[in-house]
């Protein structure tokens, strides 16, 4: 589907730098709002759903939906694209709750269910996708850390010396390298969590986007 905005002198997006949404967006967007409000506002897991996995086939769950709700599945599918788009074009240009309201009142003078279903989760939403950003821009260049897994253990002794009685931590790191997900595991003595904890301590004030999963929060 191609989704490329469009210079207009009216009507632009601030998601879209305000350039004019392309016609697949504002014919998504009609359809979406052509949808019963019940259907609009219970639109939310499926959404979740296509944010965590865009190339995803989620036709059988919309399908599923649609029945559910009674309704065209080929306008869920819509809404689902067309709502995925705006917020990543949304997340990529760092656009406010507020403008990003200004986007919907734009694309739908009017119309409420599309702002009930996505404004109140925007900024976590949208924090979590640039999270996701920041990751992919990185990913470009090297090894990207996305999750820390960790375990203590107790270690009183060995063949190389006794009364050792360390506690040991032991860290399994998971980290994109281009488009492959690695692991590695590394274990760390007193010293080394010590001066990891140093290191950790500095940044320790700063405010933290982190979501806690790796999933969109609902």
């Amino acid at each position: 589907m191609d989704q490329t905005p469009t210079h207009s002198a009216a009507g632009g997006l601030h998601c879209l730098g305000d350039l004019a949404p392309p016609a697949e967006v504002t014919q998504g967007y009609a359809q979406m709002v052509s949808l019963p409000d019940h259907a609009i506002q219970a639109l939310l897991p499926l959404l979740d759903a296509v944010l965590q996995a865009p190339q995803g086939d989620h036709a059988a769950a919309a399908q599923q939906f649609a029945t559910q709700h009674r309704v065209d599945v080929t306008y869920v599918l819509a809404a689902l694209q067309t709502c995925n788009y705006l917020l990543r074009q949304a997340a990529a240009l760092n656009v406010s709750a507020e403008e990003f309201q200004q986007d919907l009142d734009t694309l739908g003078p009017g119309v409420a269910g599309p702002a009930q279903l996505l404004l109140p989760a925007y900024r976590d939403v949208t924090a979590w996708l640039r999270n996701h950003i920041l990751e992919d821009t990185l990913a470009d260049h090297g090894n990207v850390l996305t999750a820390v897994d960790w375990r203590v253990d107790q270690v009183h002794a060995s063949n190389r010396g006794a009364a050792l009685d360390a506690r040991v931590v032991h860290l399994r790191l998971t980290y994109r390298s281009g488009d492959e997900i690695k692991n590695l595991s590394l274990q760390l003595t007193p010293n080394a969590v010590a001066t990891l904890s140093d290191l950790l301590s500095q940044f320790s004030g700063h405010e933290s986007t982190a979501t806690g999963e790796d999933r969109p929060p609902a």
